[in-house]
């Protein structure tokens, strides 16, 4: 099972967190920080038993915000439904 959870903004910020579990306990987990860099919006995801990796908002609105890092992830994007 699959757990993805996200607090609301405070402070300029968005902090996330997802587990994958079974019954013989957890698998990974992933922490994750949204947050204002400049003039820049930031993803930065520090997966378990992984390197951090951190994406850039390529498109944000009102109610979305895509991020995408292809020198880390060619294919890799994340969506967000709210932006901190």
């Amino acid at each position: 099972m699959t757990m993805l959870r996200r607090a609301a903004s405070r402070a300029g910020t968005m902090l996330g967190m997802g587990r994958t579990s079974s019954d013989k306990g957890l698998a990974e987990y992933e922490l994750t920080l949204i947050k204002q860099d400049g003039a820049r919006l930031l993803f930065e995801a520090h997966p378990s038993g992984q390197a951090p990796a951190t994406f850039v908002a390529t498109v944000a609105n009102a109610d979305s915000v895509l991020f995408a890092a292809p020198e880390q992830f060619p294919y890799g994007r994340v969506a967000c439904p709210t932006a901190p």
